[in-house]
């Protein structure tokens, strides 16, 4: 992978977090059964145009990880994962 690809998703990957935790701490689009229609897909729609649905792939993966530390994830069984 490129220098100018890492730095691509390092920010997507940064961008992601702070909408996260923006949507998170204002709730302002929580749903009646506790869903949350988070902003940060915005960064992980954007990173999939810009550098393809391989590495697009790869940011939303990694994004995974960074949720669970803004919320911890609820995973009752581990198919529900995908």
């Amino acid at each position: 992978m490129k220098t100018k690809d890492l730095v691509k998703l390092s920010f997507y990957l940064s961008l992601f977090f702070v909408l996260d935790v923006v949507s998170n701490s204002f709730n302002l689009f929580r749903m009646p059964q506790g869903g949350v229609l988070g902003l940060g897909v915005i960064a992980l729609m954007i990173a999939a145009y810009d550098m393809g649905w391989k590495k697009g792939l790869l940011v939303s993966l990694v994004s995974v990880i960074l949720q669970n530390f803004v919320n911890p994830l609820y995973v009752v069984a581990f198919p529900q994962l995908f």
